[in-house]
């Protein structure tokens, strides 16, 4: 009986360390998780706005610049290759 009242005497339970390296890796993983939330958020709002600028650009070059070249890119169609 000495023997095993030692036994349970002598181990203790260290709960700080345990606790902390499980937080540890609780907060990494959600640190993980929301960058790549945040970066897939962002690379859709970049997308978003290119797409924009890029309509934006072709309503501009109709409107200004298509009047002038249009005779020239319709009658190029006509043109026999050789």
């Amino acid at each position: 009986m000495g023997e095993a009242d030692n036994f349970g005497r002598s181990f203790s339970f260290r709960l700080t360390p345990h606790f902390s390296a499980t937080s540890l890796v609780g907060v990494l993983v959600i640190l993980v998780a929301l960058l790549l939330f945040y970066r897939h958020l962002a690379f859709e709002a970049l997308k978003t706005q290119q797409s924009r600028a890029n309509v934006a650009l072709t309503n501009a070059f109709c409107k200004t610049i298509w009047p002038k070249y249009a005779s020239f890119v319709l009658g190029a169609s006509a043109v026999q290759v050789q």
